[in-house]
């Protein structure tokens, strides 16, 4: 049978595995640093016990991965339980967000950050400032598009491209505002 198949057939329900083979599969399965070598010398050290039978009982398995063994996501030997280990990732999460807040607070103190509605403010302040400068330039310049427009359509869209072009450059510069709320 090939490793595939054998490792199909290997399921994390049962209760009782027939052979060392299918312990590693299994327990590597579980996340479990493991080799075939490695368990046949912790089999002849009486680490992992087998039954009469030379079967190996789910219980045994877990005892002797749960004292013997390193799991690959922590790296930690023992392992700790199930719930242990899922209280561990709480914590690790918990502790990961708590500094991830004490950073974005340090970075508001600092003056980093800016308060999204004040961004918002500001850019609909902007808008209003590009708009209002469009509408002039334009207005400005009304006579010449006028004259543009009846030597035909690429000489106007020639001059609506400067008018814009020059109007948006001038919005560009550092200017200061205020907008009314």
């Amino acid at each position: 049978m090939s490793k595939k198949a054998r490792k199909r057939q290997v399921s994390t329900n049962r209760t009782w595995f027939s052979n060392v083979e299918d312990v590693v599969e299994y327990l590597q399965g579980q996340g479990f640093k493991v080799s075939r070598s490695s368990v046949f010398a912790h089999r002849k050290e009486g680490k992992l016990v087998a039954t009469a039978k030379g079967n190996f009982s789910r219980k045994a398995v877990h005892f002797y991965a749960a004292n013997y063994l390193a799991q690959h996501s922590t790296g930690a030997t023992p392992v700790v339980s199930d719930l242990q280990s899922k209280k561990l990732m709480a914590e690790v999460a918990l502790k990961t967000e708590q500094a991830r807040t004490a950073k974005l607070q340090r970075e508001r103190q600092e003056g980093r950050l800016i308060p999204r509605e004040d961004v918002e403010l500001q850019l609909a302040g902007r808008a209003a400032v590009l708009i209002d400068g469009l509408k002039a330039a334009l207005h400005a310049r009304l006579g010449e598009i006028q004259e543009a427009a009846g030597q035909g359509s690429r000489n106007l869209v020639m001059t609506l491209e400067d008018v814009i072009d020059n109007a948006i450059n001038e919005y560009a510069q550092p200017l200061t505002f205020e907008v009314e709320v």
